[in-house]
């Protein structure tokens, strides 16, 4: 996993020193989390190729049987340079796998919470406890373009347990507003489509923007 691109850490090495102190070496990343800048205004020819580069890394994982389990905008980090220097292309990581697992084997903690990530942006099926699948991954990341797009999450409640209530039964509302300018259709569309409340409903969306990372 730490081989793949756009994926943190990358370890170098680990061990016990001469003196007894554990160490780990891993890669430098000087990023700033998704979380943020997604509410500032942004427009398409910035959010473009971000967003291409989020999708070629989870369906890089994806393709090797990672399961992710918390994504979200602050598991996102964008490079510092992007920014500084837009004519170099957005390199992004992917962080914080500690409730990944491979798909298609069991996993140990199935309930609920120990399961879920973070309810404000987890899927229907791990409210409900059942196993996370690459399209829970996708679910996550259609809430965080929700967001990304309105400047606010499509679900919130102060109560956790409420909350996953709401991811399982409530539909999404249309954004009724969008800061990124010059934002196609397609993708706000594309975006309702990943918050499907079932799995197999979000395929067409995958696809969709699967293509934008070719």
């Amino acid at each position: 996993l730490a081989q793949l691109p756009n994926i943190m850490p990358r370890i170098h090495a680990f061990g016990v020193d001469d003196l007894g102190h554990a160490y780990l070496y891993e890669t430098y990343f000087d990023g700033i989390g998704l979380d943020e800048i997604i509410a500032d205004d942004w427009s398409w020819n910035a959010m473009r190729p971000i967003l291409a580069q989020i999708i070629a890394s989870m369906h890089a994982f994806h393709a090797i049987g990672i399961v992710h389990r918390d994504v979200k905008p602050s598991n996102i980090l964008i490079s510092r340079r992007y920014f500084s220097s837009p004519s170099h292309p957005p390199d992004i990581r992917f962080i914080d796998f500690s409730l990944a697992l491979i798909d298609g084997t069991p996993h140990p903690s199935q309930t609920a919470f120990c399961a879920y990530g973070t309810p404000m942006y987890g899927s229907p099926e791990q409210a409900l406890g059942q196993k996370a699948t690459k399209a829970s991954d996708w679910y996550s990341l259609g809430i965080s373009l929700y967001e990304w797009i309105t400047g606010h999450v499509p679900f919130h409640d102060e109560d956790p347990e409420r909350l996953l209530h709401i991811q399982v039964e409530k539909p999404p509302e249309p954004p009724a507003y969008c800061h990124v300018e010059g934002l196609p259709d397609w993708v706000v569309d594309a975006t309702m489509g990943l918050l499907a409340k079932s799995p197999q409903d979000r395929t067409k969306s995958c696809d969709r923007f699967l293509e934008l990372s070719r």
